[in-house]
Protein backbone atom coordinates (compact mmCIF):
# COMPACT_ATOMS: atom_id res chain seq x y z
CA UNK A 1 0.00 0.00 0.00
CA UNK A 2 1.01 3.15 -0.80
CA UNK A 3 1.37 6.06 2.24
CA UNK A 4 1.36 9.32 1.04
CA UNK A 5 3.78 10.34 -1.77
CA UNK A 6 6.89 9.07 -0.36
CA UNK A 7 5.80 6.15 1.59
CA UNK A 8 5.59 2.68 1.26
CA UNK A 9 3.37 0.21 3.84
CA UNK A 10 3.12 -3.60 3.73
CA UNK A 11 0.78 -5.25 6.28
CA UNK A 12 1.35 -8.92 7.44
CA UNK A 13 -1.35 -10.67 9.43
CA UNK A 14 -2.21 -13.99 11.20
CA UNK A 15 -4.52 -15.69 13.18
CA UNK A 16 -2.15 -17.43 15.80
CA UNK A 17 -2.23 -17.35 19.11
CA UNK A 18 -1.33 -13.28 19.33
CA UNK A 19 1.60 -11.68 21.74
CA UNK A 20 1.33 -10.77 25.53
CA UNK A 21 1.53 -6.98 25.75
CA UNK A 22 4.60 -7.39 27.55
CA UNK A 23 5.70 -9.27 24.81
CA UNK A 24 5.32 -6.80 22.02
CA UNK A 25 8.10 -3.99 23.39
CA UNK A 26 10.61 -7.02 22.94
CA UNK A 27 9.97 -9.37 20.58
CA UNK A 28 12.47 -7.84 17.83
CA UNK A 29 15.32 -7.65 20.38
CA UNK A 30 17.89 -9.68 19.47
CA UNK A 31 17.34 -13.74 21.07
CA UNK A 32 13.82 -12.76 22.26
CA UNK A 33 11.47 -15.23 21.71
CA UNK A 34 7.33 -15.23 22.84
CA UNK A 35 6.88 -17.71 25.76
CA UNK A 36 4.22 -19.10 24.04
CA UNK A 37 6.43 -20.50 20.74
CA UNK A 38 8.79 -22.73 22.95
CA UNK A 39 7.27 -25.72 21.49
CA UNK A 40 8.71 -24.02 17.92
CA UNK A 41 11.97 -24.37 16.62
CA UNK A 42 14.06 -20.81 16.40
CA UNK A 43 16.54 -18.59 18.10
CA UNK A 44 14.66 -15.34 18.18
CA UNK A 45 16.42 -13.72 15.67
CA UNK A 46 13.79 -13.12 12.88
CA UNK A 47 12.06 -10.20 13.78
CA UNK A 48 15.53 -8.76 15.20
CA UNK A 49 16.57 -9.11 11.46
CA UNK A 50 13.78 -7.78 10.24
CA UNK A 51 13.43 -4.66 12.11
CA UNK A 52 17.44 -4.29 11.41
CA UNK A 53 16.43 -4.35 7.80
CA UNK A 54 13.64 -2.15 7.75
CA UNK A 55 15.72 0.61 9.70
CA UNK A 56 18.63 0.40 7.69
CA UNK A 57 16.10 1.25 5.00
CA UNK A 58 14.51 4.29 7.05
CA UNK A 59 12.02 2.55 7.82
CA UNK A 60 9.68 1.41 10.84
CA UNK A 61 8.32 -1.61 11.98
CA UNK A 62 5.62 -2.05 14.56
CA UNK A 63 3.41 -5.11 15.93
CA UNK A 64 -0.46 -5.23 17.04
CA UNK A 65 -1.58 -7.87 18.78
CA UNK A 66 -4.25 -9.09 21.28
CA UNK A 67 -4.02 -12.68 22.84
CA UNK A 68 -5.80 -14.95 21.36
CA UNK A 69 -6.40 -12.95 18.03
CA UNK A 70 -3.38 -13.40 16.12
CA UNK A 71 -1.10 -10.67 15.28
CA UNK A 72 -0.26 -8.03 12.67
CA UNK A 73 3.24 -6.78 11.31
CA UNK A 74 3.38 -3.45 9.91
CA UNK A 75 6.63 -2.34 8.09
CA UNK A 76 6.60 1.43 6.52
CA UNK A 77 9.35 2.10 4.41
CA UNK A 78 10.16 5.22 2.35
CA UNK A 79 10.10 5.12 -1.68
CA UNK A 80 12.86 5.61 -3.80
CA UNK A 81 12.38 6.72 -7.42
CA UNK A 82 15.30 5.98 -10.16
CA UNK A 83 15.95 7.95 -12.94
CA UNK A 84 15.63 11.45 -14.26
CA UNK A 85 12.09 11.88 -12.80
CA UNK A 86 12.22 15.51 -10.66
CA UNK A 87 9.21 14.57 -8.56
CA UNK A 88 7.45 11.06 -7.94
CA UNK A 89 4.65 9.87 -10.36
CA UNK A 90 1.26 11.12 -9.01
CA UNK A 91 -0.48 8.74 -7.40
CA UNK A 92 -2.87 6.07 -9.82
CA UNK A 93 0.05 6.39 -12.49
CA UNK A 94 2.53 3.24 -13.24
CA UNK A 95 5.55 4.14 -12.12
Amino acid sequence: ERVGAARARLRVTDQGVGIAPESQRRIFDRFEREPSASQHAGFGLGLYIVRQLVEAHGGSIRVESTPGEGAAFTVDLPLMYLGTEAEPPAPGLPS
